[in-house]
């Protein structure tokens, strides 16, 4: 085992403190637009009247009155008003415990198959424990990643609908800089904007917008 050198040692150091400092900032940044998203969708369910306006800040919860928020928006003539409270808190639990029970089920697999392999130690079952772990991996990843473009468009469909309400003429536009920006930035612009509109003046009337 080789000595670290001195200005190895201060290599590594700055690496972690720049790796520190990132983690930090990260973790910040994800309170803040918490925050930021939490505080406008309270402000624009007192504003509404709608109950129980604290459950902004609480999760999963928060996905029930963000729908109940954008309920609220105006329906076409002709046009049934979907009920997104119940649609944005179910598809939220489902993906979690999609998520959940695939990360279990994986470790169990894994498991299962390191045993399996072990009490064989044959060339076929050391070849196919990988493989039928891959695909285990691969079929999970492709049911999270269908259920959460599910759940992604219903989120920003709501989301439309609460900028339909509180800013009509800028909905549109509102509503692409929040599905774009995260692509190119990886930082979401939805909390900014809801924080933002909050003190506007609801419009509960249908527009052409």
């Amino acid at each position: 085992m080789g000595l670290i050198l001195p200005g190895e040692a201060v290599a590594v150091g700055v690496a972690f403190l720049i790796y520190f400092a990132v983690l930090l900032f990260s973790l910040a940044l994800l309170i803040a637009m918490y925050l930021f998203f939490g505080i406008g969708l309270h402000k624009m369910g007192k504003t509404l009247g709608i109950e129980k306006s604290w459950m902004a800040f609480v999760p999963y919860a928060s996905s029930y009155l963000m729908g109940k928020i954008a309920e609220c928006a105006p329906v076409s003539e002709g046009k049934k008003r979907r009920k997104y409270s119940s649609l944005l808190l179910w598809w939220n639990i489902i993906v979690t415990a999609v998520y959940v029970v695939g990360c279990v089920g994986i470790l169990i697999a894994a498991v299962v198959s390191g045993m399996a392999v072990s009490a064989t130690e044959t060339t076929e079952a050391v070849a196919m424990a990988p493989i039928a772990l891959i695909l285990i991996c691969l079929i999970w990843a492709m049911v999270l990643f269908a259920i959460a473009i599910v759940s992604s468009v219903y989120f920003y469909m709501a989301l439309h609908k609460i900028y339909k309400i509180f800013s009509p003429d800028n909905a549109v536009a509102f509503t692409v800089v929040s599905i774009v920006v995260p692509f190119f930035t990886g930082i979401t612009a939805h909390p900014i904007i809801v924080f933002a509109i909050r003190n506007k003046t609801p419009v509960l009337e249908e527009r052409n917008v």
